[in-house]
């Protein structure tokens, strides 16, 4: 398409004049011009072509039979839909009464027949540019008009003067002034504190004649006054803008009061601030397309076990696990082809010490101006002991400055679904992360679509996100996948201004690989709970075996002593009375006897026999209380003896607490009480090997045993079991936090941090009883359980931390 096509390839010219011959030598000419020329004998063929499609421009006859090129004109003028196209009068007369009238009906222009086709394409092009420079103008001021209404700070518009010449409605509502109040006025005398009015005259002085000043081009932070005299923080930002030789100011001012105690706030705690900054567990680097790292955040090298300059020297493929780096190399590759705008992938990451982390990884793609490849954004959360409830990823706030084009890549980037959607809930756009989880090929198969038979199950008139009118944060729904398939997501909306138009734009996150994580961390914490209990099983069980095993061993060897013993006594017994032979087999009896020990053998062997039979009991009461502690509960809870059930927890947790502890147990006269009990059986080992954790840390390399008290009790309808330790306590800075899942003070492989939120979790939603605890730093930490012996939940339980 050459130059003069691409400036008219959309401009629609309308030509009417009743002249058949006229309309076809000026369409013929236009439509080599590359215009779209539509024709019309009279003004009513006019007035119905314009009722379909806009032209740019009119040629317009002014003899016409019946209704004028004039009245025509008129009437096309009047019409807000057509007033602003340009009218081109085509007459054979030209008289000043003429042209005057024209000119009054609106005409643009006219030409004079005959007329030179080449002067034609000439007008029309001129006027098209015309029109087309006044539209964008137009547009121009309604976007800027639209800034200023939807801006959240104040603009402020000052003459050479001081006098405010523009005021928008973020000003109103920070001031108190309506527009009518403040407009024309000198705004330091209104909004300036008296202690500040003589300055502030004095730098405007300056400021008129020379458009320079110490608050020009700078952002200051000052104080003003609300219409009610109420003195409050600003935050001004002053340009300087020449009109008609004459200095105006333009000022954009932020109310930052709030600004202001959050920051007072913050001070306050900076250094815990800064702390859990540093030890949070996401992780940020950008890594170009052969896989290297160009940067990496302090989270992500303490992630690793890496320096970033370290890091600065490997590639992506060096710290990921041998098994998932098919699968990440794979994704790699169709982000890299452009095949897919993101992707998310959850995998495992070796650190420097060579262990392992599972983390969740979001990478999305940074592209230079020419569009190919620049960085990998790459975003790493260590799930591997992850908070179940993390802060929703925040939406930045665009900038108005910034193009459209630009806003459309980074929402097209992100790996997020957005969707917009109009207030007759009908879907008006969706970025290419929302179509992927609908399944959708191409927008505009979803666009005009109910949103509720698109982007989610609820029925058309009793929608939570929609029908409330309010923002919703966070909420989980489902979204349905044209296959048929439910999506979990994340869903957040917001009602905001779009194009003139109030709509709500939501937000999706897909909570697939959330989910399957959760389901695996449960596995997990199952898996190291039996491998856990079974390795002190297997300790414990070891020493009986072993000394069982000794002493059969002995009894073998003494076994095979007798047998070589047995044959003298045969051969005597089967002697006659004085034969010759008796004394010399008498003999060979005693020196074997003497050899072997007889008499030592026939006192150790009852004490083997018996030894074997005390190992193979404390094998057996093992192996019982194994049984009891993880015998699976039915659906229903059964009465179970308490004091029992602890008594074979202790029996399980021995290796747990043996070596750093003495166990003192007093157990009360209580009932049998209805509940879970392998649950509680859970509850009692988790208790007592933090018990023994506690104190081996508190009293490590001290040589020192402590204790561990075990106190059962009825208190009313409820049964009370109290577990005491000699350990360090618990820190005041932690004690609100304990119960979290997943948070911990014990070191790696020392557990999930689950074991109390786990423990919380049966005790209080299960059994409706309490957990609580007391805790002296130094000294010592109680737990309390409290359960109901009928087994029935109060209607409120209350747990006290």
């Amino acid at each position: 398409m050459n130059d003069r096509e691409s400036r008219t390839a959309r401009h629609i010219v309308l030509v009417v004049d009743d002249d058949q011959q006229i309309r076809q030598l000026v369409a013929s000419r236009l439509s080599r011009d590359g215009y779209d020329v539509r024709t019309a004998r009279n003004a009513a063929e006019a007035l119905q072509i314009t009722a379909k499609d806009l032209p740019s421009v009119i040629l317009l006859d002014v003899v016409m039979p019946g209704v004028s090129g004039i009245e025509l004109c008129r009437q096309f003028k009047a019409n807000p839909r057509t007033a602003q196209i340009p009218l081109i009068l085509l007459t054979g007369m030209v008289s000043g009464k003429d042209v005057e009238a024209g000119s009054e009906a609106g005409a643009s222009d006219y030409i004079k027949k005959p007329f030179d086709l080449d002067e034609v394409g000439f007008r029309v092009r001129a006027q098209i540019r015309l029109y087309e420079a006044i539209r964008k103008q137009s547009q121009t001021q309604d976007r800027l008009s639209l800034i200023s209404k939807a801006a959240k700070d104040a603009i402020i518009l000052l003459d050479e003067e001081g006098r405010v010449v523009h005021w928008n409605e973020a000003a109103t509502t920070m001031f108190g002034y309506e527009t009518a109040e403040i407009m024309g006025r000198n705004v330091h005398e209104l909004l300036a504190p008296g202690r500040f009015l003589e300055e502030h005259r004095s730098a405007f002085e300056k400021f008129r004649e020379t458009g320079l000043g110490a608050a020009v081009g700078v952002t200051l932070e000052l104080q003003a006054l609300r219409q009610t005299g109420e003195e409050f923080p600003i935050e001004l930002s002053l340009t300087a803008t020449p009109v008609d030789g004459k200095w105006w100011a333009l000022g954009i001012v932020r109310d930052i009061s709030h600004r202001r105690h959050v920051e007072s706030t913050l001070r306050e705690s900076e250094e815990r601030f800064r702390r859990l900054f540093e030890e949070g567990p996401l992780g940020i680097a950008l890594v170009r397309p052969d896989l290297s790292i160009h940067r990496a955040n302090t989270a992500l090298t303490q992630m690793l076990g890496y320096s970033e300059a370290e890091l600065q020297h490997l590639t992506v493929k060096e710290f990921t696990a041998p098994e998932d780096l098919p699968a990440t190399m794979q994704q790699a590759e169709l982000l890299l082809r452009g095949a897919i705008p993101s992707y998310q992938i959850q995998k495992r990451y070796v650190r420097k010490n060579r262990t392992q982390l599972w983390a969740h990884t979001s990478v999305s793609l940074i592209r230079d101006e020419a569009g190919a490849p620049k960085y990998g954004l790459v975003m790493i959360e260590d799930i591997t002991a992850r908070v179940d409830n993390e802060e929703t990823q925040r939406l930045a706030e665009a900038k108005l400055r910034e193009s459209e084009h630009r806003l459309t890549k980074i929402l097209e980037s992100v790996p997020v679904g957005i969707a917009i959607v109009s207030l007759d809930k009908r879907i008006r756009w969706a970025n290419q992360a929302a179509l992927g989880m609908i399944g959708a090929p191409d927008l505009d198969i979803i666009v005009g679509q109910p949103c509720n038979q698109v982007l989610c199950q609820f029925s058309d008139t009793q929608c939570p996100f929609c029908d409330t009118g309010e923002a919703v944060m966070s909420a989980e729904t489902t979204m349905a996948r044209s296959d048929g398939a439910l999506l979990p997501v994340l869903k957040s909306t917001h009602t905001v201004e779009f194009d003139n138009e109030i709509v709500r734009l939501e937000t999706f996150m897909d909570l697939r690989d959330r989910k399957r994580l959760e389901t695996e961390l449960g596995h997990s914490r199952k898996l190291e709970a039996v491998g856990q209990l079974a390795a002190g099983v297997a300790h414990e069980i070891n020493t009986p075996i072993q000394y069982v095993g000794d002493s059969v061993q002995f009894l073998k060897e003494a076994f095979e002593s007798f047998v070589q013993l047995l044959p003298h006594y045969r051969r005597l017994a089967a002697m006659p009375a004085g034969a010759e032979e008796v004394a010399a087999i008498t003999t060979e009896i005693k020196r074997q006897e003497e050899e072997m020990d007889l008499d030592w053998l026939l006192n150790e062997i009852p004490s083997s026999f018996t030894r074997c039979l005390d190992g193979i009991e404390r094998v057996a009461r093992i192996v019982r209380a194994m049984k009891e502690f993880a015998h699976p509960d039915g659906r229903e809870k059964r009465p179970a003896d308490l004091n029992h059930a602890i008594q074979s927890t202790l029996t399980i947790a021995h290796n747990e607490y043996k070596y750093v502890a003495d166990i003192e147990t007093h157990f009360g006269d209580i009932p049998n009480v209805i509940c879970h009990v392998s649950e509680l059986n859970q509850v009692f080992l988790n208790l007592i090997v933090n018990a023994a954790h506690a104190i081996a840390g508190h009293l490590e390399n001290t040589g020192l045993r402590g204790a561990i008290g075990i106190t059962t009790s009825r208190q009313g309808q409820n049964v009370r079991i109290d577990i005491e330790d000699t350990g360090g306590g618990i820190p005041d800075e932690i004690r609100d936090r304990i119960f979290e899942p997943f948070f911990t003070t014990k070191a790696v492989g020392k557990g999930t941090g689950q074991g109390l939120a786990i423990a919380r979790s049966v005790v209080v939603d299960k059994h409706g009883g309490t957990l609580t605890f007391k805790s002296n730093h130094g000294l010592g930490t109680t737990f309390t359980v409290l359960l109901p012996i009928d087994g029935k939940h109060p209607e409120k339980s209350e747990t006290v931390r």
